[in-house]
């Protein structure tokens, strides 16, 4: 087995753990900038990530580590 592979499959699976495990991660990104009568406000948009993303992550991670490459 490869180190990239090994290394590959670890990060999946703990993500996907550490987003199964505490499910109330989020990121933040800039959304609509609005001009006012001379009052600049920005709006922020909240992203959830769904714990499906987590499962698929993890069994990603252990296809990875599982399935052997063709031989060529």
């Amino acid at each position: 087995m490869t180190t990239t592979k090994i290394i590959v499959a670890t990060v999946l699976i703990l993500s996907g753990l550490g987003i199964l495990i505490y499910p109330g991660v989020s990121f933040t990104t800039t959304g609509d900038t609005i001009d006012f009568f001379g009052l600049h406000m920005e709006t922020r948009v909240t992203h959830y990530i769904s714990p499906v993303v987590g499962a698929l992550a993890i069994i990603g991670g252990l296809v990875v580590l599982l399935v052997k490459p063709r031989g060529n």
